[in-house]
C-alpha cells in the first residue's frame, strides 16, 4: 500500500487529470450517484443558476466544471514539472 501511495505522489498530475476526466464523464453521462442532489443541497445552493435551470442540470454543470478545473490543473502541473 505504501508503494502505491509513493507512485501516486510522484505522479499526482496524472491522478488530477484522470479524476477530472472521471467527473466530466459522470456529468456528461448523467450518472445518478454523482449528479443526484438532496433537498439539503438544494437549499444551500438555492439561488441564481440553480433556480433558473433546475437542480439536476445545475449539479451536472457544477460537476463538469469541477472536473474541467481538476484536469486543467493536472495538465498545468505536468507542463510546469
Amino acid at each position: 500500500m505504501g508503494e502505491l501511495l509513493d507512485v501516486l505522489k510522484l505522479n499526482f498530475e496524472y491522478v488530477l487529470i484522470v479524476s477530472g476526466m472521471f467527473f466530466m464523464l459522470g456529468a456528461m453521462l448523467n450518472w445518478k450517484w454523482m449528479n443526484e442532489c438532496s433537498t439539503a443541497d438544494a437549499e444551500i445552493f438555492g439561488s441564481g443558476l440553480f433556480m433558473r435551470i433546475g437542480e439536476c442540470w445545475a449539479f451536472r454543470v457544477l460537476n463538469f466544471l469541477c472536473g474541467l478545473v481538476l484536469a486543467l490543473c493536472g495538465i498545468l502541473f505536468l507542463f510546469l514539472r
